[in-house]
C-alpha cells in the first residue's frame, strides 16, 4: 500500500475517508521529497519498511516519524493497554504484535494528538542533519539545470552553528523561547514542504526572511528596512559564530564561506589588537568573560528586561573617547540591615481587582491591631525602591497565558534582570491569585516569590497559590500573615480589636458585589451576526434596577453562569450518581443535581484538579500522566476535554458524591468588557459576547457562561451580576485628548462605551477607531452605529479589516501600518492607544506593528522605540485589556 492512498476506515473530524494524500503531495515537491534521489513514500512507510534503503539520500516517511520523540514507548504502552479497541475491532482484520507495532501509531496519533515539544521536534531534525558524515556526502541538485554539486561545510554543520546561536542554547536548557528548526523553516505549518533557502516559496528565502523572524511573537522588529544587518546575519555561518575561537585547522573546503575567508586576512591583525586591550586599564571594567553570540543584544534587553551584557571592547572605547555618562549605579539601601523592623510595605499587582481587594483586606486588619503599614498598587511602585523595604507582603494575580498583570511587569521586569539589586535584608511572603483551568496556575506568583529568593531575601510564609474561589485562602493568609508581624515587630499592645468581615468595596458603596451579586433581568439579546456567519456575538442590555450599581467606561461586568442541564445530566449518569443525593457546600446542604447545574465548576479540567482525582483513583496511567517530566503527555490529554472525559477515561467505582463534590471547585463568575455608557443608558449595562462552541474527541463543547448568555437566557429571565472596576483602562482626563482605539471581534466591546461617553460628554478629542473581523457582510459587529457615528463627526476615523473578504489576510495590523504616518503624528500629538482583545496574538501583533510605526515614522532605533512606548505606557497613554 502507498502512504497516499485512502484508509477504509473514516476520519472522525472530517466525516470522510482519511488519506496522507495532501501530505505526500506537499512532500514530493519539498527538498526532501524531491531531486535526484527523492524520499519514497510508496513501500517506504512504518507499516512495510523497517530499515532505510542503503545510500538513500533523502528521508522516508518512516525515517520521521519512527522516532521516539514523535511516538513515545510511553505512549505505545498507553495504547497497549487502554485502548482496547483494537483488539476487538481492527483486530479482526490486522492481527498479531507485528501489526500492532507498527500501526498503532497512527492510530495513537489520531487519539493523543501532537505530543513532542521544540527539543523533540529539532531531534527529528539531528537525526540525519547531525550525522556529519552523512551530510557531507549529500549531493545537492539545481532545479533548473539539474547540474548536482557537493553539500558545503555550511550545510554539512548546520546543527553544529545552530546549536551555537541564542535559539540553540536556550532549546539546550529546555527554554522553548528559541526557536525550532521547524518555527524557522516551516512557520505555517508545512512542514512535510520544507524547500530549499534559494526558493523564492521558502520561509528561508532572503526576501521573507523578515517575515519569517517576525513571526510568532519573535523578532518584530525584522521587518523594518532599518535592519537589514539583522537579516543578512547568516545563523548557519559556523566560521562566523566561532570567530572568538581561532584554534581549528585550516580547512580549504570551508572557503566557501567569505567570513571564514575574512578571519584568516584579518585575524591576525584582530589577535594583536585584543591583545594589547587586554593588557590595558581599558579591560579592567570587564567583569566577566561574555560569549557573544547572535541576536544575545535584543534577548537581554527586550526579553530578560535588563540592560546588555555585551559590552564589546568597541563600546567601552567609544565611552571613554566622547566621554560617555557612566551607568546608573543600583540604590545602596537607605536602612540598617540590622536595625529593627518596625513597619512593613504590601504590594499588590491587579488585573480584575481581586488581588487589590486582598491588599485592602490585609491593610486594614493589620492598621486595626497598630501596626504601620504603607499600601502601594505595583503600577505606581518605584521598583528601585525596594531596597528600602525590610518585611514586605505580595499579592499578584496572574494574566493570560503565565503573564504578570499590566500594573505588575514593571516591576517583574526589574526583579528578573541580571542587574537587580541583592536584598539579602528583606523578608517576604507572596499570595498568588490565579485560575487552575489555564496552564501556567499562578505563574507570577511564582516568578516574585522565586525571584526575591533569588536575590537573597528571607522568605517568612509559604507562597499561597490561590484558585479563583480565593477568598477562604485568603482569609487564611491574612492570619498567617498577622502571626508573622506580631513575631517579627513584635505585639502592639492593642488589645484585640472587633474584627470585621473582608471588605467587598461594591457591596460597600452599592448593596452588591462579587460576594452578593445583583439579580439583574435582561431587556435584550440579540445576535449581532448576519446569516451564514462562522460566529455568534450577542448583544445583550441588562436592568439595573434599584441596584445602585454603577461603573465607568473601561469597567468589567461579571456574571455568574449556570452549566447547561443536559451537561449536568450526563455528567451524573457517567458517575452513576443519584442526582437527589444530599451534599454540603460550605455551610449549605442541597441536592447533587442543584449543586452541578448552580455551584460547582463541572466542567473545567487542569492539573490542580486531575491530581486531586487521582488521589482517589486507582490507575497506573493516570498516575504516570501526572508523573512524566515531560508536561506535555498531560497537557495533549487535558487539551480539549472536561471534567466527564476524565470520569469516563478513568472510573472511580463507588465513589460517594460527597467525595467527588470535594474535588471541584466553585463555579467562578465570568468578567466581560462592558459595553456601554451609563450616562448614554442610564439604569443599564450593555455586554458583546461571542459564544464559544467547537467539537473535540468526538464531542460537542461549549464554553459555559458565554453559551449560557447566548442560549439559554432570554428577556425578563434574570442574572447574577456585580461590576468589576479596571481603573487600568480608562478615558483620559483631558477631553481634548485623541484616542486611538483598536477592538477587534469582541474586542470592540469597550470602545462602544468609549466613544458613546465622549459623545454625551461632549468631549473635543478626536477619535480614530480600528475594528477587524472575518466578513464584513456577517460580521461586521454595530454596523449602523458606528457609520452613523462617523457621519455626525463623533468618530473622526473609522479604520477596517476583514481578513477573509479577500485572497490576501488583512488584520488591524495591517491597517495600522497603511497609516503609519498619520497614527504617528496622532501619537506625537498626545493620543491615547488603545487595545481590547485577545492577548496571545492580535495585541502581540498590534504592538510591534505600533513598534514599527514609531521606528520608520520617527526615524527610532530598536531601543530608541521601545523607549517611546514605554514612556507611553508609563504616561498612562498606552492601555491595553487583553485575555
Amino acid at each position: 500500500m502507498d502512504c497516499s492512498e485512502s484508509c477504509h476506515l473514516k476520519e472522525p473530524s472530517k466525516d470522510r475517508a482519511f488519506t496522507h494524500k495532501p501530505v505526500v503531495d506537499e512532500f514530493k515537491k519539498s527538498v526532501h521529497g524531491a531531486g535526484h534521489a527523492p524520499g519514497a513514500t510508496k513501500d517506504f512507510h512504518g507499516g512495510n519498511r523497517l530499515e532505510e534503503e542503503t545510500g538513500q539520500q533523502n528521508p522516508s516517511c518512516r525515517r520521521c516519524h519512527s522516532n521516539t520523540p514523535y511516538i513515545k514507548d510511553a505512549n505505545l504502552e498507553r495504547f497497549k493497554q487502554e485502548l482496547h479497541h483494537t483488539e476487538t475491532e481492527c483486530g479482526t482484520c490486522h492481527q498479531g504484535e507485528t501489526w500492532r507495532n507498527q500501526f498503532s501509531g497512527h492510530i495513537l496519533r489520531r487519539l493523543v494528538g501532537k505530543n513532542y515539544d521544540k527539543m523533540e521536534a529539532n531531534a527529528m531534525c539531528v537525526d540525519c542533519h547531525g550525522d556529519h558524515e552523512a551530510m557531507a556526502k549529500v549531493e545537492i541538485q539545481d532545479p533548473e539545470t539539474r547540474e548536482r554539486k557537493k553539500a558545503s561545510f555550511r550545510f554539512a554543520h548546520a546543527t553544529d552553528s545552530y546549536a551555537k546561536t541564542l535559539h540553540g542554547r536556550l532549546l539546550a536548557v529546555n527554554d522553548e523561547s528559541g526557536a525550532s528548526c521547524i518555527d524557522c523553516h516551516a512557520p505555517d505549518g508545512f512542514r512535510h514542504g520544507i524547500l530549499r533557502d534559494e526558493s523564492k516559496d521558502s520561509p528561508t528565502h532572503p526576501d521573507r526572511l523578515g517575515e519569517t523572524c517576525s513571526q510568532a511573537g519573535c523578532h518584530g522588529y525584522a521587518k523594518s528596512p532599518l535592519n537589514l544587518g539583522f537579516l543578512n546575519t547568516d545563523l548557519h555561518d559556523l566560521d562566523f559564530l566561532r570567530m572568538e575561537d581561532l584554534s581549528f585547522a585550516l580547512d580549504f573546503s570551508r572557503l566557501d564561506s567569505a567570513w571564514y575567508a575574512a578571519a584568516w586576512v584579518l585575524g591576525p591583525l584582530g589577535l594583536i589588537f585584543l591583545t594589547s586591550s587586554l593588557l590595558s586599564p581599558l579591560s579592567r571594567s570587564r567583569r566577566a568573560p561574555v560569549t557573544e553570540v547572535v541576536g544575545y543584544d535584543h534577548f537581554q534587553r527586550v526579553m530578560i528586561g535588563g540592560g546588555s551584557a555585551k559590552d564589546g571592547l568597541w563600546r567601552r572605547i567609544r565611552g571613554r573617547l566622547v566621554g560617555g555618562t557612566p551607568a546608573v549605579p543600583v540604590p545602596a539601601p537607605l536602612v540598617e540591615p540590622g536595625a529593627p523592623i518596625t513597619s512593613l510595605t504590601i504590594l499588590f499587582g491587579s488585573q480584575t481587582g481581586n488581588g487589590e481587594g486582598v491588599a485592602a483586606d490585609l491593610e486594614a486588619r493589620l492598621k486595626a491591631w497598630g501596626y504601620s503599614v504603607e499600601l502601594a498598587d505595583m503600577a505606581d511602585y518605584d521598583p528601585r525602591e525596594i531596597v528600602n523595604e525590610r518585611l514586605l507582603f505580595v499579592i499578584v494575580s496572574t494574566h493570560g497565558e503565565g503573564q504578570p498583570p499590566l500594573p505588575a511587569e514593571k516591576l517583574h521586569g526589574y526583579l528578573y534582570a541580571e542587574t537587580a539589586p541583592r536584598l539579602e535584608h528583606l523578608k517576604f511572603a507572596v499570595f498568588a491569585l490565579g485560575d487552575s483551568s489555564y496552564k501556567h496556575f499562578c505563574k507570577a506568583g511564582k516568578d516574585f516569590d522565586a525571584f526575591l529568593q533569588r536575590l537573597g531575601a528571607s522568605r517568612v510564609l509559604d507562597r499561597v497559590d490561590a484558585d479563583a474561589d480565593f477568598e477562604e485562602a485568603a482569609a487564611a493568609w491574612i492570619d498567617a500573615v498577622l502571626g508573622c508581624c506580631r513575631a517579627i515587630i513584635g505585639d502592639t499592645g492593642i488589645e484585640r480589636p472587633l474584627e470585621a468581615e473582608p471588605v467587598d468595596h461594591a457591596v460597600a458603596k452599592s448593596g452588591y458585589g462579587k460576594t452578593h451579586p445583583y439579580p439583574a433581568a435582561v431587556l435584550r439579546n440579540v445576535n449581532l451576526n448576519g446569516e451564514g456567519s462562522a460566529k455568534e456575538t450577542r448583544h445583550i442590555e441588562i436592568d439595573l434596577g434599584d441596584s445602585g450599581l454603577s461603573y465607568e467606561p473601561g469597567d468589567a461586568l461579571g456574571v455568574y453562569p449556570k452549566n447547561d442541564p443536559a451537561y449536568v445530566e450526563a455528567l451524573l449518569a457517567a458517575l452513576q450518581a443519584d442526582g437527589y443525593s444530599e451534599v454540603t457546600l460550605g455551610k449549605e446542604t442541597l441536592s447533587l443535581r442543584e449543586a452541578f447545574y448552580k455551584h460547582l465548576d463541572i466542567t473545567g479540567l487542569s492539573r490542580v484538579l486531575v491530581e486531586k482525582y487521582a488521589e482517589l483513583c486507582d490507575s497506573r496511567v493516570l498516575a504516570g500522566l501526572l508523573a512524566d517530566p515531560d508536561p506535555a503527555r498531560l497537557e495533549g490529554y487535558l487539551w480539549g476535554r472536561q471534567i466527564i472525559d476524565l470520569v469516563e477515561d478513568f472510573p472511580i467505582q463507588g465513589i460517594s458524591p460527597q467525595t467527588f463534590v470535594n474535588v471541584l471547585r466553585r463555579l467562578p463568575p465570568r468578567l466581560y468588557s462592558i459595553a456601554s455608557s451609563m450616562k448614554a443608558h442610564p439604569g443599564q449595562v450593555h455586554l458583546t459576547v461571542g459564544a464559544v462552541r467547537y467539537h473535540a474527541h468526538g464531542r460537542n463543547r461549549e464554553g459555559v457562561c458565554s453559551t449560557y448568555l447566548a442560549g439559554r437566557i432570554g428577556p425578563g429571565e434574570r442574572l447574577a451580576i456585580f461590576v468589576q472596576p479596571n481603573k487600568h483602562f480608562r478615558l483620559p482626563e483631558d477631553p481634548e485628548t485623541p484616542l486611538i482605539m483598536v477592538g477587534p471581534g469582541t474586542g470592540i466591546a469597550p470602545f462602544r462605551g468609549f466613544v458613546e461617553e465622549r459623545e454625551v460628554t461632549g468631549a473635543r478629542g478626536r477619535n480614530w477607531l480600528y475594528f477587524g473581523d472575518q466578513r464584513r457582510a456577517t460580521d461586521y459587529l454595530y454596523r449602523e452605529e458606528w457609520e452613523d457615528k462617523l457621519r455626525r463627526g463623533v468618530l473622526t476615523r473609522l479604520d477596517l479589516a476583514f481578513s477573509r473578504d479577500q485572497e490576501r489576510k488583512v488584520y488591524v495590523q495591517t491597517r495600522m501600518l497603511e497609516n503609519a504616518r498619520e497614527m504617528y503624528a496622532w501619537l506625537e500629538e498626545g493620543a491615547c492607544f488603545y487595545v481590547c482583545g485577545d492577548a496571545s496574538r492580535m495585541a502581540q501583533d498590534v504592538h510591534r506593528a505600533l513598534l514599527a510605526i514609531v521606528m520608520q515614522e520617527g526615524g527610532r532605533t530598536q531601543e530608541q522605540a521601545e523607549e517611546y512606548l514605554e514612556a507611553m505606557a508609563a504616561s498612562r497613554r498606552y492601555l491595553r485589556d487583553v485575555y
